[in-house]
């Protein structure tokens, strides 16, 4: 039996999509980014408008309040 975790992926490219797709397979996956459109894209998963390019503190009490 595999141990669900729960992750969050920051990037909704290329390689972000792929790894996020993988891994909710098996886990709860979160995808953050700051372009709404690609978080469109990913409707299958949880998506969360992040922009970790500013003040990290901010971004992670966003993140706990989407986490509950």
């Amino acid at each position: 039996m595999v141990n669900t975790m729960r992750i969050l992926v920051l990037g909704a490219g290329n390689v972000g999509t792929l790894i996020a797709r993988d891994l909710a397979n098996e886990h709860e996956v979160w995808v953050g980014n700051s372009d709404e459109k690609k978080l469109k894209a990913l409707s299958e998963l949880n998506t969360i408008k992040l922009d970790a390019s500013r003040n990290l503190e901010d971004m992670m009490k966003k993140i706990q309040a989407h986490a509950r």
